[in-house]
This record gives C-alpha cells, sequence and structure tokens, in this order.
C-alpha cells in the first residue's frame, strides 16, 4: 500500500475541522488529492458525530445535575442513618437476650405459677365463678398486648433491610 504525505496535512485538518479557511489553503485542498481526501474525512467524522448525537437524545444537562444532587443527599442521609439502624439491631439482640435469660433463670417461679394458672383456668370452666374469668382475660390481654409488641418491633426492624 502506497501512502502519500503532504506537508499541509494537518493545516487542511485544523482547517476542516474549524471551518476556518484561508484562500491559498481552499487553492491547495483543491489541487491535492491526499489534502482533499483528509477535508472529506474529517467532514464526513462531523457530519455522522452531529448525527450520533442527535440519535442518542442525550438527556437535559439541569435533569443530570439534579439527579446527581438528589442520589448525594440519599447517600449523606443513609450514612447519617446507618449508626441508629445499628444500635436499633443491636437493642433488638439484647432485649431478645434478656427476656431469654430472666425465662430461663425464673423458669422454676414461672412454672410453679404456671400450675397455679392451670387451676384457676380450670377453676374458670366451672360456671358461676365470674371473677376469675375477668382475672383469666386480664391475663390473657396482658400476654397478646405483650406478644404483639414484640412482633411489631421485629417487624420494623426486619421492614428497614
Amino acid at each position: 500500500m502506497n501512502f502519500s504525505h503532504c506537508t499541509k496535512e494537518q493545516a487542511v485538518e485544523q482547517a476542516a475541522r474549524s471551518g476556518r479557511w484561508d484562500d491559498d489553503l481552499r487553492a491547495h485542498a483543491a489541487a491535492c488529492s491526499v489534502c482533499a481526501d483528509i477535508a472529506l474525512v474529517v467532514r464526513f467524522m462531523q457530519l455522522d458525530g452531529e448525527l450520533a448525537r442527535r440519535e442518542a437524545g442525550l438527556p437535559d444537562p439541569g435533569r443530570i445535575w439534579w439527579k446527581a444532587h438528589l442520589r448525594e443527599k440519599q447517600m449523606a442521609a443513609e450514612r447519617a442513618v446507618r449508626p441508629i439502624a445499628v444500635c436499633q439491631r443491636v437493642a433488638c439482640l439484647w432485649g431478645t437476650l434478656t427476656a431469654t435469660s430472666i425465662l430461663v433463670w425464673e423458669w422454676p417461679r414461672l412454672s410453679s405459677r404456671l400450675d397455679g394458672l392451670k387451676l384457676l383456668l380450670h377453676q374458670a370452666a366451672s360456671p358461676g365463678s365470674r371473677p376469675q374469668t375477668d382475672l383469666f382475660a386480664f391475663i390473657g390481654g396482658s400476654l397478646f398486648m405483650f406478644l404483639f409488641s414484640i412482633l411489631i418491633t421485629l417487624y420494623a426492624s426486619w421492614a428497614e433491610e
């Protein structure tokens, strides 16, 4: 392959890119086949680049900046909340461990009270014992509220993940 070179190639290329031709350079590009090809290729590449930019449909720069700014704020908020979330998880774990250890430690007393509760339930099943039924409703409602609050706490801590 035979490559021809011209001393004015770079000047023709710069003129073709900028669109600023002087009369001597324009006349040289018309006479020199190497410089004419360079001018043609540069013009083709410029037109192709403009067409590609139009077809790409780039979004508005203001919108890109706004999204980046919004993302930066969200990340800052996440960084600020991260220690609070860790403390919440530690508190849930600590509360669960504490409740479990108290339950294990106090199991002998709770066992005897549960036997007493079985007796109350048996007595409540007999007709005509209204005061024990009220006590049973109070204990059952308290137990339900306790379990409900634990479930809500667990749901809130897991929902954040």
